[in-house]
């Protein structure tokens, strides 16, 4: 043995009584709240929107928002942990890309009504997954969102969708946008000049 003194650190990832709470929680919701048959019925398009109502009213799009705003300054844990039981059941929803979309508007600073319509789930907002260098992409819950969160250069930029594009038909039955349009290509149908409701600089 040398005479190197080893410690051993033990890092401690249980849930601490809250998030067991948080998990719980909303673990009976969607077990009792989204059966297969209410999956099945959002087919095609992927999206229930009275569930959504139902989310939006247990503060589940507003609860990693700070207090200041209306949500309740939740943890990534808290966040994954709701996540991970939406998952759990394919609840039919744009949960995780609302929530991201959400705290982004929030952090960046955005105009109040655009954050309180985020958070209250009255406007669902979804976030590109690449920067736009020209070419197309499919946008997640694109076909559903009434705008997206883009990084153009080095700017963010949240892209109008008042008339969301017709949804493409794929295996999970997710509310993707038909992938020949894109968010931002002035021929896809799309005022160029409304695209620009906020702009924030990428911190």
């Amino acid at each position: 043995m040398s005479d190197i003194d080893m410690v051993i650190r033990r890092n401690d990832y249980s849930l601490s009584q809250e998030q067991q709470e948080v998990r719980e929680l909303f673990a009976d919701f969607f077990k009792k709240e989204v059966p297969s048959t209410r999956v099945r019925g959002a087919e095609p398009v992927g999206f229930d929107p009275r569930l959504w109502k139902q989310l939006s009213e247990l503060g589940a799009i507003s609860m990693g928002m700070p207090e200041s705003q209306g949500g309740a300054g939740s943890s990534m844990v808290d966040l994954t942990l709701v996540a991970e039981q939406a998952g759990r059941c394919l609840a039919p929803v744009p949960l995780v890309e609302a929530t991201v979309a959400a705290r982004l508007l929030s952090g960046a600073g955005a105009d109040a009504a655009l954050v309180a319509g985020a958070a209250s789930g009255a406007s669902i907002y979804s976030i590109a997954m690449f920067p736009d260098n020209g070419a197309k992409q499919l946008v997640p819950a694109g076909a559903v969102a009434s705008g997206v969160i883009v990084l153009t250069g080095d700017k963010l930029v949240l892209v109008s969708n008042p008339a969301p594009p017709p949804h493409v038909k794929n295996q999970g039955s997710a509310p993707l946008p038909d992938s020949v349009t894109h968010l931002l290509d002035a021929t896809s149908g799309y005022n160029f000049t409304s695209w620009l409701d906020q702009q924030f600089t990428w911190d």
